[in-house]
């Protein structure tokens, strides 16, 4: 009976996009198509990982024909020396032929999760880079038993270590001499493999990616292992009672087929390891692996059940893939994102190529180097985020992944724009027709069904799933669709253009030639292809002469098949395919950021600071933030305040005397955030001022000069000067200065009173506590800002 396997998430591996290049006609330099968005690092999978420690026993299907292990030969052994045991009871053993060009070599690989080193045996091919007739290859001394030919249900399975993506890598292979005659000896140069295992592809634009070949038909990869170099578990099966051919990666059923006639492998056929090719009557050396090498092979005379094949993955994977993290570290990494984007991760990705692999459900990302307040990354899934607040620059910061069986890093460049790439997109559900299109104004003027911002290109060439993308919709029959931003002419410069459209049914392309707002003038509708029709490219070319220019792009939608897409390229007359496609990714289209709030102003009493502002008049205004720092200019964190949709805030979370600095930023309907506002700054406790209650001419005293300086002030005719601190002459507290205040200096000098401070204190006479310089909050209770026009405390005591 099996073990039974822990539950193991699969995922087959696919890599991260890669900046796109359109090289215009004309000596127009290339546009090169760089792609910005948020960032995601995003992993490879060819395996994952299941608990450290798990082993199954190897299940058989049938009994053993062939059983190979790497490890039971010595590192460093070519050609003759390799003499490699067949474990399974036919026994033999498989060994080089002495007159081969190029010989099989066994190596030894970097060790696994688990910690053993592995073997394999190395298959290379003599021409140049690997290319050429010459193939090393081992055969068995042994040839097919009946038990695998003559129509009989077999299974092969291995692991292959991959080096190269670029070409057909057959480890497993049964020739079928021409002819009933034994092999001769040295062997004919024409031959047919009626069957042949192969790992890796064609990565060379060629269609023979071919995971099985024989006689008759081909079985192709589908989505093959693409990371190198790897280990990777590969099995193919042959089903004799329903003629079904299947194969297997890393455990997971790829692809399968049922053939028309049994698979009739004729009996005592040579066995080959590293030689192959599928079509017929080829030499039987003609390929082997590129570079490539086998650690384990097993051959079964029964059917192996999608059961047994992952049991016998998730037995051996932990002794050949080693689960910590791994970037390819070929390409520099490099970002541009604009700061403020409203979603974590966007639906394309962005740097490329970063890998993991494999991927592991442990990992815990961060991030190292001067990283400035506002970028942070998900600790959980790596996504990185910039928030509205980091300034607009380069900065150099370094993702490190890392889990329980290791780390790695890489570094990463990350320029900030305070620009927002992609495109408004407004859905029109159950709306159709060319009346919407020309003039796009009659569009513009129905209510959308949603709205959302697109950072995708828009190309989609056939029937789409538009529900999930754009909100709003609910019939695929009758829609209409229109994309609005600015087109940054700046980024390739001034001069013609070219753009198309391929659509089906009616699709425009406007653009603002005169910067007035309405799509209207002459010129402006550039393509039109405003009709119902099947599938159709249109392109038209125009001349700009402005670093930016906004753009409107229309689609409707009249029954039948749904397809739309938009390009543009520098260049008059471009073709179609010299076009690249119109959306965020490129960088050339952007959306209008929300407008900055103006009016900010910041003020202070002893416990709080209150903020105010103008409030938005924009259409699309959702809600304000607001955030602080200590530091003038910069050093904004996390928002202090979010989702505000009144202009004011108080920030009760203050400490007395130290300064606060302040910015807002407007948020808008699809979560674009706006540049920040002017800085307004504040400090609790500094409106407290320092009052030597008393002290009219301002000598730290109280004392018979002080009424006389009040006296004169009041009645000299304006021949003396007021006092510095108008505040400290009040010295009955009423707010306002007149001879009742010289009347109560005179009694605190001379008959025992005392003065009433502005916080409600008593200023003790001269028998007990002398007055002194004190603190007094302005406002609280009774301190106005002037008293008899004159500044309530312009200069405060010392």
């Amino acid at each position: 009976m099996r073990a039974s396997a822990p539950a193991c998430m699969r995922r087959r591996g696919q890599r991260l996009l890669k900046g796109r290049r359109n090289t215009a006609r004309g000596g127009r330099k290339e546009l090169v198509i760089m792609q910005r968005t948020l960032v995601v690092l995003a992993a490879l999978a060819l395996a994952v990982a299941c608990a450290p420690g798990f082993a199954a026993a190897i299940e058989w299907a049938g009994s053993p024909v062939i059983e190979l292990n790497a490890n039971d030969l010595t590192p460093g052994a070519t050609g003759a020396d390799i003499v490699w045991e067949n474990r399974a009871a036919p026994g033999g053993a498989f060994e080089s032929d002495p007159l081969q060009i190029v010989q099989p070599t066994v190596k030894q690989s970097a060790i696994g999760q688990s910690g053993v080193t592995k073997n394999y045996v190395e298959f290379v091919r003599g021409g140049a880079g690997g290319y050429g007739d010459d193939a090393s290859f081992l055969l068995w001394s042994e040839v097919a038993p009946d038990t695998i030919s003559q129509g009989s249900g077999f299974s092969v399975e291995g692991w292959v270590y991959l080096t190269c993506l670029d070409e057909l890598q057959t480890y497993f292979s049964i020739a079928r001499r021409a002819g009933p005659d034994a092999l001769p000896d040295p062997p004919p140069e024409i031959s047919t493999n009626n069957f042949a295992c192969s790992a890796g592809w064609v990565n060379t634009g060629g269609t023979s990616n071919r995971a099985i070949g024989l006689a008759t038909t081909n079985l192709t990869w589908l989505n093959p292992p693409q990371l190198a170099p790897s280990y990777n578990y590969f099995a193919g099966t042959y089903d004799d009672t329903t003629l079904t051919v299947s194969v297997y990666v890393n455990g997971e059923l790829n692809n399968s087929l049922v053939l028309g006639a049994p698979l009739d492998i004729f009996p005592d056929q040579p066995v080959y390891l590293g030689a192959m090719w599928f079509s017929g009557n080829a030499k039987y050396i003609q390929q082997g692996l590129k570079n490539g090498g086998l650690a384990v092979l097993r051959v079964h005379d029964g059917v192996l059940t999608a059961d047994q094949v992952r049991n016998n993955f998730e037995a051996e994977q932990a002794d050949f893939i080693a689960y910590r993290p791994i970037f390819d570290k070929e390409t520099p990494v490099a970002a541009t994102v604009g700061a403020g984007a409203p979603c974590a991760a966007a639906r394309r990705a962005l740097i490329a190529p970063v890998f993991l692999t494999p991927p592991s459900t442990d990992i815990a990302w961060s991030l190292t180097g001067a990283v400035p307040a506002g970028i942070a990354i998900d600790a959980s899934d790596g996504t990185i985020r910039v928030a509205r607040t980091v300034a607009v620059g380069s900065y150099d910061v370094t993702v490190v992944a890392t889990n329980s069986f290791g780390t790695d890093s890489i570094p990463v460049a990350l320029t900030v724009t305070a620009e927002f790439y992609g495109l408004w997109v407004s859905t029109y559900d159950a709306t159709q027709g060319v009346a919407y299109l020309n003039p796009i104004s009659n569009l513009m003027a129905i209510p959308p069904s949603g709205t959302a911002v697109q950072t995708d290109d828009i190309t989609y060439p056939a029937d789409f799933n538009f529900a999930a993308a754009f909100p709003g919709l609910t019939d695929n029959e009758s829609f209409a669709m229109l994309w609005q931003g600015r087109f940054n002419v700046a980024m390739e410069g001034h001069g013609d253009y070219t753009f198309g459209t391929e659509s089906d049914d009616g699709s425009v392309i406007y653009l603002d030639l005169n910067d007035d707002g309405d799509f209207r003038d002459a010129g402006e509708l550039v393509v039109n292809s405003n009709v119902d029709q099947p599938p159709t490219v249109l392109t038209a070319s125009t001349t700009l002469e402005m670093d930016s220019v906004r753009i409107a792009i229309a689609f409707y939608e009249n029954g039948g098949g749904q397809a739309m897409t938009a390009r543009f390229g520098p260049g008059a007359g471009l073709t179609w395919f010299e076009l690249a496609p119109i959306g965020g990714v490129s960088g050339h289209f952007t959306v209008d950021a929300p407008k900055t709030p103006t009016g900010l102003a910041a003020t202070a009493d002893a416990v709080a600071i209150s903020l105010d502002w103008d409030d938005s008049t924009a259409a699309d205004f959702a809600s304000y933030n607001v955030y602080r720092s200590t530091t003038a200019g910069g050093g904004y964190g996390a928002a202090l305040a979010s989702g505000l949709t009144a202009s004011a805030y108080t920030d009760s979370d203050v400490a007395e005397g130290v300064a606060y600095y302040y910015v807002v930023t407007a948020v808008n309907s699809h979560g674009y955030e706006s540049a920040l506002s002017a800085e307004a700054t504040a400090t609790p406790g500094t409106n407290d001022v320092y009052v030597f209650m008393g002290d009219v001419n301002g000598d730290a005293k109280v004392d018979i000069a002080d009424a006389i300086s009040l006296l004169g002030y009041l009645f000299g005719g304006g021949t003396k000067p007021p006092p510095g601190c108008a505040k400290a002459a009040d010295a009955n507290d009423d707010d306002k200065l007149d001879i009742a205040d010289a009347v109560k200096i005179l009694g605190y000098l001379f008959a025992g009173g005392a003065m009433n401070g502005p916080d409600g204190s008593v200023v003790s006479s001269r028998e007990g506590a002398p007055a002194a310089c004190t603190a007094y909050a302005a406002g609280a209770p009774n301190f106005p800002d002037t008293i008899n026009n004159l500044p309530a405390c312009e200069t405060p005591c010392q």
